[in-house]
C-alpha cells in the first residue's frame, strides 16, 4: 500500500459515517447513507425533579443516535433496501429456518446476496434464566459458517474449517424488549462474492455476550467470565434459495473525459474504477467524495465507503465503493469529488 492509499484510508477512518438509520432519523429530507455500525454510549445524572425531562431527552437520543434507537427505525433488511425493483422482485428474501439447541432458538429471518455483498439477519430467543439475558451484557456476537454442499464458503470463528475471512464483516444489533428477541444483522463484503446459495446453510456454533466495560485505551486480553460469556452449541439453518432472485449488474459511463472510467451498480454497491493518476482523484480533494442519484426531488448523498488500489490485466486502478441502494432508479448519477462534479450515464 503506497502513501497515497494510506492517506486516503486514514482520512476515511477519521470521518467514520453514522449508521444508515441514524442519518435517516436526523434528516429525512437530505439523507446521507452510510454502513458502518458505530456504537455510542451516553450517561446522564440529573436531580430527581428533572426525571421527566430527562426521559424525553433519552427517548429522543435513542431514536436518533444510539444503536438501539437506529434499530428501532429499521433493523429488517426490507426496511433498508426500499428500491422499487428490489422490493417487487424480492432482493431481500424472508427465510423460515429455525433451530432449537440448549433451549435457545435461532432463526434465519432474512437473506440477500449479490456480486459484492451477503446479508444475514438472525433472530435469537433466549430462555428466561439464560446468562445471556443479563442486563450487564451490552453487545452480542455469533460464530457461524456458511456451507454449500459440504464446503465452507465463509467462516467466522468456528472450528468447521481453517479459513479466515477474506472480506469485511460488519454487524448491527437490536434487542426487542417487547418480544424478548435479539436481532443481529451481518453484512459480508468481498470480491467475487458467491451469491448462488442453492443447497447452502448457515451453521451457528457459538453465541457471545460482551459485558459493558469502561475500558482504558490500549490493548488488553479479554477474559471469559470477566469480559464476556459464551454458549457453545450447533444451530443449522438451511437457506431457501428458490426465493432468491438474480439481479444483473448495471453499467454507467462518463463521457467527455479523456480517460477510461468504469462504473457498475449492483443492488448493494456502486463501484467506480479510475485509472492510475486519474484527473478525477487527487490527493488534495479525496476527502469529500460522494455520489448522488439524479432521480429524486430530495437529494440523497451516498458517501464513499472504501477506496483501494486494484490491478486489472496488469494495470493499476483506484476503486471507489459506495453503499448505494437506488439500484436501477436513476439513469444518471453525480460523482462529487471535493468541489468537482462528474455526471455518469446508464448504458
Amino acid at each position: 500500500m503506497d502513501n497515497f492509499e494510506k492517506k486516503m484510508q486514514q482520512e476515511l477512518k477519521e470521518e467514520t459515517p453514522l449508521s444508515v438509520e441514524a442519518r435517516i432519523a436526523f434528516d429525512n429530507a437530505y439523507t446521507v447513507i452510510a454502513t458502518k455500525n458505530k456504537q455510542k454510549k451516553f450517561g446522564f445524572y440529573q436531580p430527581v425533579f428533572m426525571k421527566y425531562a430527562l426521559a424525553v431527552i433519552v427517548l429522543l437520543l435513542l431514536f436518533t443516535v444510539t444503536p438501539i434507537g437506529s434499530a428501532t427505525i429499521n433493523y429488517f433488511f426490507t426496511d433498508i433496501f426500499t428500491n422499487h425493483t428490489l422490493e417487487e422482485q424480492g432482493f431481500v428474501t424472508k427465510q423460515s429456518s429455525a433451530t432449537v439447541n440448549k433451549d435457545i432458538t435461532i432463526q434465519l429471518a432474512e437473506v440477500y446476496a449479490d456480486d459484492n455483498e451477503l446479508g444475514l439477519h438472525f433472530i435469537i430467543d433466549f430462555p428466561k434464566d439464560s446468562p445471556l439475558k443479563q442486563k450487564t451484557i451490552k453487545n452480542y456476537a455469533l460464530n457461524f459458517a456458511l456451507q454449500k454442499n459440504g464446503k465452507v464458503l465463509l467462516d467466522k470463528g468456528t472450528n468447521l474449517s481453517q479459513q479466515s475471512l477474506n472480506g469485511t464483516l460488519t454487524d448491527t444489533q437490536y434487542y426487542d424488549q417487547k418480544k424478548q428477541q435479539l436481532h443481529i444483522n451481518y453484512r459480508y463484503q468481498a470480491k467475487n462474492m458467491i451469491h448462488d446459495l442453492r443447497n447452502a446453510k448457515v451453521v451457528v456454533t457459538k453465541i457471545i455476550g460482551y459485558y459493558a466495560k469502561n475500558d482504558a485505551p490500549g490493548y488488553h486480553e479479554l477474559k471469559e467470565g470477566e469480559d464476556f460469556t459464551t454458549l457453545t452449541g450447533s444451530w443449522e439453518l438451511p437457506i431457501t434459495a428458490s426465493k432468491i432472485a438474480d439481479f444483473k449488474t448495471l453499467h454507467y459511463v462518463l463521457p467527455d473525459i479523456n480517460e477510461t472510467v468504469q462504473a457498475t451498480v449492483s443492488p448493494t454497491t456502486l463501484t467506480i474504477t479510475l485509472p492510475k493518476n486519474s484527473v478525477i482523484l487527487t490527493e488534495s480533494d479525496y476527502k469529500n467524495i460522494y455520489v448522488t442519484p439524479l432521480n429524486q426531488q430530495v437529494a440523497t448523498k451516498y458517501p464513499v465507503e472504501n477506496i483501494r488500489k486494484v490491478t486489472q490485466a496488469g494495470d493499476e486502478y483506484t476503486q471507489l465503493s459506495f453503499a448505494y441502494h437506488d439500484y436501477d432508479q436513476a439513469t444518471q448519477f453525480i460523482l462529487s469529488v471535493g468541489e468537482k462534479e462528474y455526471v455518469f450515464y446508464k448504458v
